[in-house]
């Protein structure tokens, strides 16, 4: 009797169908309102908590002239001090500077940023005593579907291609017929606008695999996966967006569920770890030439499935962290990390451990000058979620912080935005054994702690983020929802 891996029992307890998105445009939204607050300067946060959140809501609605009341939620409050260089509308005479700053932030339906702000200022009562606020700014986040995949899709990639300012999302899994997709999908950003087309196709169809832009040829490697049989390929192709040519590549060996990483200054990219034909981890590595396909000289320690690949510029080398056994009869996580060396093409040890184990984490890169890793969620075994961060130095080559994040999440995505110092963390799993999915949050990695906003209509996880350079904006697509229904439909995020 045939066994399955901690990855196929993820898709046959959770997928039961194909959801169909029948929206042509939603748009839902959070905005950061903050306010300078004018008198009462001992509030403290004790006093925050207490707000009655709902009454305030009704209470903006009512100030704005809202027709529809019972619509605004006010999904978090924080008290802050004046900063004269992002907050210089507020500060009026000497004495604004010394004040308190409290943001509200309101998640809505519609667009209402107009009418708050001709609501220059408020009061509410709070333990008997009328506070007065006087806007300071409004920060909108928002998100809306931005179309609709040709298949509802798991397990499948997204990939941003500069030099075609295109997104292309190829492959996945098909719940409808339990297949495997070949079909691509490709977002064009024309005038910072996203356009969804379609037509085009891989030569294979395959889940479960990697895509990246190859450096010096702008072509995209689409590398192993699995097919309809849940049998890895030994293949790659190599993938014109433009002209839709593709051609097949060997790989040295049969992969799946493995990590990529790209190294633009050596015109590679090293594939790692994933399951082979028999669903055992791999020790092994794959690297890509733009050309052919070489093995890494040595193995990791360890074979790994779950794991995560960071390619650090500023050493030149690959961070490899944590992930699984795939060992069906008694899976085991591990917290260890090591490297692939990109000049010497060998896999180096190390002796470092996270504080936590864990597979279906994320790990993002935050360039000089922070040159850190932010490590989040995952799961620790196959019944507990993980809240926990890690925080990993490039610089000295060790691990500098943890904590804890704002929710529980593994099979999330994680995205640098734009000012390369936050992360936005967005869906994911909170739970192995039930259907909650996590909210998004944005973690700063200078404060080094994180705020929930809304970055999804609907949530989900196994979905694919990728961010927008000309915009600043993410793209997430597919996935699954908390229905266990699997989704054709894209949203666009607005930080």
């Amino acid at each position: 009797m045939r066994l399955f891996s901690f990855r196929e029992k993820q898709r046959f307890i959770y997928i039961f169908g194909c959801l169909i998105n029948i929206f042509s445009l939603t748009i839902g939204s959070s905005l950061d309102v903050t306010y300078l607050l004018l008198n009462g300067d001992n509030l403290s946060s004790n006093d925050l908590v207490s707000i009655d959140r709902e009454a305030l809501a009704r209470n903006i609605e009512e100030n704005i002239h809202l027709s529809e009341r019972n619509i605004l939620k006010i999904q978090r409050i924080t008290i802050d001090k004046v900063n004269s260089n992002r907050f210089i509308r507020c500060i009026q005479n000497a004495t604004d500077r010394t004040r308190p700053l409290i943001t509200f932030q309101i998640v809505h339906g519609y667009q209402i940023q107009q009418r708050l702000e001709s609501l220059s200022s408020f009061s509410i009562q709070i333990k008997n005593i009328l506070y007065i606020f006087r806007l300071c700014s409004i920060n909108i986040h928002s998100v809306s579907f931005v179309g609709n995949m040709t298949s509802c899709r798991m397990y499948h990639t997204s990939t941003f291609v500069s030099n075609y300012t295109s997104i292309l999302i190829t492959g996945g899994f098909n719940p409808s017929t339990t297949t495997a997709l070949n079909t691509i999908d490709k977002f064009l950003i024309i005038n910072d606008t996203l356009t969804m087309t379609s037509g085009q196709n891989m030569s294979t169809a395959r889940y479960d695999h990697t895509a990246d832009v190859v450096p010096s040829s702008k072509l995209v490697l689409i590398a192993g996966g699995m097919n309809s049989t849940y049998m890895p390929h030994v293949n790659a192709e190599l993938f014109n967006s433009t002209t839709g040519v593709t051609s097949i590549i060997p790989m040295s060996i049969a992969r799946a569920t493995h990590k990529s990483a790209v190294i633009p200054n050596l015109n590679k990219i090293v594939l790692i770890g994933g399951q082979n034909s028999s669903y055992t981890a791999l020790t092994s590595g794959d690297v890509f030439d733009g050309m052919q396909f070489k093995s890494v000289k040595n193995t990791m320690m360890i074979g790994r499935v779950g794991h995560t690949l960071t390619f650090l510029p500023t050493i030149n080398k690959v961070l490899i962290i944590g992930g699984s056994n795939n060992n069906p009869d008694d899976i085991q996580y591990t917290n260890t990390l090591e490297f692939y060396d990109a000049a010497t093409n060998m896999f180096q040890t190390s002796t470092l451990h996270m504080w936590s184990k864990r597979a279906g984490h994320t790990a993002t890169y935050i360039p000089a000058p922070i040159n850190k890793v932010l490590i989040v969620g995952g799961g620790s075994d196959e019944i507990n979620v993980l809240d926990t961060f890690d925080i990993f130095d490039v610089t000295t080559l060790s691990f500098v912080a943890n904590g804890t994040n704002k929710s529980k999440r593994t099979f999330h995505t994680a995205t640098l935005l734009r000012n390369n110092k936050a992360v936005l963390l967005a869906g994911g799993r909170t739970s192995m054994t039930d259907d909650e999915l996590a909210p998004c949050e944005i973690f700063n990695l200078v404060t080094m702690s994180s705020v929930i906003v809304k970055c999804l209509n609907v949530p989900r996880f196994f979905h694919t983020a990728s961010f927008i350079p000309s915009t600043g904006n993410v793209l997430m697509c597919g996935g699954v929802d908390t229905s266990k229904q699997i989704l054709n439909s894209c949203e666009q995020f607005q930080p």
